[in-house]
């Protein structure tokens, strides 16, 4: 009975990292990755931004630093939130 669950543990372990990690087909093409718009030098708002990019966490982090900063919250908590960002 024992040998019977390590051997559905080991199946389960098999499918679970087939299914997260699936093989590329190769009738599918390979898009080539566009550049990311460099933003001007003169624009530290436009840099963080660009940096920032679609990452959901990030947006997360950086509007619980902006609420935080608005509440009047301790400057070190927001600046360890910010540091986190990069």
């Amino acid at each position: 009975m024992q040998q019977d669950a390590i051997r559905r543990v080991r199946q389960m372990q098999r499918r679970a990292a087939a299914h997260l990690s699936p093989q590329p087909s190769h009738s599918e093409p390979v898009k080539p990755q566009q550049p990311k718009p460099q933003p001007q030098r003169g624009d530290p708002v436009a840099a963080m931004l660009s940096r920032l990019g679609p990452d959901r966490d990030r947006w997360l982090v950086l509007g619980l630093a902006l609420l935080l900063y608005r509440e009047g919250a301790d400057s070190v908590t927001i600046l360890a939130l910010l540091y986190l960002l990069f």
